[in-house]
This record gives C-alpha cells, structure tokens and sequence, in this order.
C-alpha cells in the first residue's frame, strides 16, 4: 500500500520567510513582536468575552 502524503504549500510559502524574518530579529525587536501579538490576542479574547462587534 503507497501513503500519499499531502502537503499544504500555501502554508508553508508564507510560515518559512516568516520564520526566517524572525530568526533574524533583535532581542529587542523579538521581544516587540511578541507583546504586539499579546496585545492582538488581549483585544480578540476581550471582543470575544465582551461580544464587542
């Protein structure tokens, strides 16, 4: 029996260079991008919580 593996490449065209782009990042910066996507995620959890349209 043959295993046909199937690949989403779309998801990989977009996760690789943004994996690399971040690789490349400062401490810093890192440290920037992570409290922007807490924030993102604080003001999704607080739409959700609230049903703020």
């Amino acid at each position: 029996m043959r295993l046909i593996t199937m690949t989403n490449h779309r998801y990989t065209q977009i996760i690789v260079p943004i994996d690399r782009y971040l690789n490349r990042l400062t401490p810093k910066a890192k440290k920037l991008v992570v409290l922007l996507e807490g924030g993102l995620l604080l003001a999704l959890f607080t739409s959700i919580v609230f049903d703020i349209n």
